[in-house]
Parts: C-alpha cells; sequence; structure tokens
C-alpha cells in the first residue's frame, strides 16, 4: 500500500507541474490585440492632426479673404459718407426688404462717435442687440433659438438672430439680392464677416457706422438725417423720449411708421425704456418720464421735397 500510495503522490506532483500550453496562447493574443488597438489610436491622431492642419489652413485664407471683401465695403462707405451720390437709391428695411427707389440724389448726414447721444446708444443696443459690447460680432445662444423657433414653425417666416454687427454688415456687403436670399450659405458668410468685423473694429466703430447707415424710414438714412425728419432738430439735442422713439423704427419702418400708424410706434418706444431700465442704462423713473414727455412728429416731407432739399 506504501508502494502504491507513493506512485500515485508521485504522479500527481508530476501532473499538477505540467505547464499550461492555453494559457500561454491566450498571453500572446492579448499582447496581438494592444498592439493593433496601439496602431489604431497613433493612426487617429495622425489623421486628426492632418484634418487640424487643413482646418486652420482653410480658417486663415477664409479670414483674409472676407477680410478684404469687408475691408473694400468699409472702405466704400466711408467715401461715401456725407456726400450727395446721383443714381437710384433704394430705399431697405433693416431685413433687407425693398421698400422703393427714388430715382434722385441721395444725402446721408454723416455723425462722429461722440456727436450721438449716450440715449440713442443705448436704446438701440437694448433693442436690437443686448449682448452687444461683449459679444464678437454673433450671439449664439440668439441663433440656437432662432433655429429651434423656424424648426418649429417651417410654415411661418423665418425668425433672425442678426446682431447690430450682422446687420451692418449685410447693409454694407451684400447686394439686394443677397440681402433677401434665405439660405444658410448667406448666413454663414454673415456670421463670418460679422466676426472679422468685430477683430478689426472697436465697438465705437461699430455702433457709430451703423447709427449713420441704418435705414428709419421716410427717406432718412442715418440717425441725423431721422432726427431732423420727424423732430425737426439735431441728433444731438434728441431727449430720451425721442431717442427710444428712433430706435424702434429700423426694425420695420413700415410697420411703425409714425405718419400712418403711430400708436404701433409709440407702444414700441414704451417697449424700449422698459428695456433701457432692465439693462441699468435708465432707472425706472426715467423710464416712466419718458413715457410720458410729449413726442412732437414734423410734417411728412415727400420724396419731390427732399430732392429739392
Amino acid at each position: 500500500m506504501t508502494n502504491n500510495g507513493g506512485y500515485k503522490l508521485e504522479y500527481l506532483e508530476k501532473y499538477q507541474k505540467r505547464p499550461s500550453k492555453p494559457s500561454g496562447n491566450k498571453n500572446k493574443g492579448g499582447k496581438n490585440k494592444r498592439g493593433c488597438l496601439a496602431r489604431s489610436i497613433i493612426l487617429l491622431v495622425q489623421l486628426g492632426l492632418i484634418g487640424l492642419l487643413f482646418g486652420i489652413l482653410a480658417f486663415v485664407g477664409a479670414y483674409i479673404y472676407f477680410s478684404n471683401e469687408l475691408s473694400d465695403s468699409i472702405d466704400q462707405v466711408v467715401a461715401y459718407r456725407g456726400t450727395g451720390v446721383g443714381g437710384t437709391p433704394r430705399f431697405f428695411d433693416r431685413n433687407g426688404e425693398l421698400l422703393f427707389e427714388l430715382t434722385t440724389a441721395e444725402k446721408r448726414l454723416w455723425l462722429a462717435y461722440p456727436e450721438i447721444p449716450q440715449t440713442v446708444i443705448d436704446a438701440t443696443v437694448a433693442v436690437e442687440d443686448d449682448t452687444f459690447w461683449t459679444n464678437y460680432g454673433v450671439d449664439p445662444a440668439a441663433i440656437g433659438a432662432a433655429l429651434l423657433n423656424n424648426y418649429r414653425n417651417q410654415d411661418g417666416r423665418p425668425v433672425g438672430a442678426s446682431t447690430i454687427t450682422q446687420q451692418l454688415v449685410r447693409h454694407i456687403a451684400f447686394t439686394y439680392e443677397e440681402r433677401v436670399s434665405v439660405s444658410y450659405e448667406r448666413k454663414l458668410r454673415e456670421i463670418f464677416l460679422a466676426f472679422i468685423m468685430t477683430q478689426q473694429r472697436s465697438k465705437e466703430a461699430i455702433i457709430q457706422m451703423y447709427l449713420n447707415e441704418i435705414y428709419y424710414g421716410n427717406l432718412a438714412y442715418g440717425i441725423e438725417a431721422a432726427a431732423q425728419t420727424y423732430f425737426g432738430k439735431p441728433a444731438q439735442e434728441l431727449n430720451l423720449a425721442e431717442s427710444a422713439f428712433l430706435a424702434g423704427l429700423p426694425q420695420s419702418p413700415l410697420d411703425w411708421d409714425p405718419y400712418t400708424n403711430f400708436e404701433a410706434a409709440k407702444a414700441r418706444q414704451e417697449l424700449i425704456l422698459d428695456l433701457m431700465v432692465g439693462d441699468g442704462a435708465i432707472t425706472e423713473l426715467d423710464g416712466e418720464i419718458g413715457k410720458q414727455t410729449p413726442l412732437r412728429i414734423q410734417p411728412r416731407i415727400t420724396a419731390n421735397e427732399a430732392a429739392q432739399d
């Protein structure tokens, strides 16, 4: 029994000491898998770097191209200011819709930034672009909200989310056909140009150009022409109530025409005064005083009378 027991014990010890071949194969397979994974990661990183390089080159190329385009447009505006130009001027609302054509010389009255009342600036920013002083020419949150609204209301007219800078770019750099077109390509170009303008021009220069170029209805381009058209005074003499009233016109000069729809224009003025209070530009008391201040609108000037001036 001793011999049999010893033999069995020796057999069991040898059996337990045998190397396990399958376990060696498993380790080898694991190493191969890790090697393939590492090579895949390296390849993806290389492709990503190549894509990033091409993206940077494309951005730089587009930036240079659009910078030159925008610079030419701004130079034309600066050269044009304060002069009468013959031809057939076209009058648009802030959305680019053609209102009418005037076959006569057009006059623009250009103001330097210090000559523009702060109340006009504050009212315009409050109603048109409350992030103007801090944004980069575009307002991503407003764009997102507009896209969502347009998706939900596909049967209606698209709602825009244009900042003051985008409106200015559209006005000075786009043709009439481009302004009225509804396309993502045009919108992307507008956004890119607005971003570039913010990099190249100060906020003061942008708002100055905007207030000198935007259309206020009734042949009045720019805040100086608007002040003289509606209130018979220079822009520098506008009070808070008049400033807020004029700031409400550019979005839709026909809908809020003081001569044909004064009550709607007055209601919009009161809304703007509330927005100014919310922005901290004026106090609640100032807002209430502004609402109660009488607005003395000047008689309408016809196109023929404007041409004779």
